[in-house]
């Protein structure tokens, strides 16, 4: 399922940005010279894609998969690589918290 999975997430976005598997079952995406309004459109075109799409488990069984996404952007939200993903983290963390399957940019994260 997580190939599955990347595999959308990769064919969703562009032949530039980058989909890698962040641990557990989470993906990070750098979608290079993105601003966070588009980086939202974006993801709700990832969670979309995702959503609609039919998934294929063990035994042939057909499964529908949801995903969560936290964005932040460079270099409103951070310029380190580290700080960036810890607030995208915090934006994932708020869409579980309101129901998952939705995408939260992280300055709306921490503003309400």
């Amino acid at each position: 399922m997580l190939r599955a999975v990347a595999a959308s997430l990769q064919s969703t976005g562009r032949s530039i940005d980058f989909v890698g598997r962040y641990g557990g079952e989470e993906f990070v995406m750098i979608a290079p010279g993105t601003w966070s309004a588009d980086a939202l459109v974006l993801g709700e075109r990832l969670r979309s894609e995702i959503e609609q799409g039919v998934h294929v488990g063990r035994g042939d069984l057909e499964l529908r998969v949801t995903i969560s996404i936290g964005v932040a952007g460079y270099p409103e939200h951070g310029q380190y690589a580290g700080l960036l993903l810890s607030r995208a983290d915090e934006a994932l963390y708020v869409s579980k918290e309101f129901g998952r399957n939705r995408v939260t940019l992280w300055q709306t994260a921490i503003n309400g």
